[in-house]
């Protein structure tokens, strides 16, 4: 079987499914933004936030992005800061 995914690291090799999968949860991404600008009734509004907070979720790890502060600066002995410093935990 094969190991999970970390935060901040991107698979070695993206298949048609995962790129299919990623497409397909954007695009539900985007109908539920449509959605949540017309609707009125606060239970339809609360659950189309928790399903855009869910699918969110998703698309962030599909795509290989840390959760934010997830990511720390390595300890270097120079003053100035490099972005190529950053590594994840």
């Amino acid at each position: 079987m094969p190991e999970p995914l970390k935060a901040g690291s991107k698979p070695e090799k993206v298949n048609d499914f995962t790129e299919g999968r990623i497409a397909c949860v954007r695009a539900q991404l985007g109908r539920i933004d449509r959605m949540l600008l017309t609707e009125t009734d606060p239970q339809r509004l609360d659950r189309l936030a928790s399903a855009n907070a869910k699918l969110s979720d998703l698309e962030r790890v599909m795509s290989g992005r840390p959760l934010p502060g997830q990511l720390r600066p390595r300890a270097s002995k120079s003053l100035k800061s490099d972005p190529s410093d950053v590594v994840p935990e």
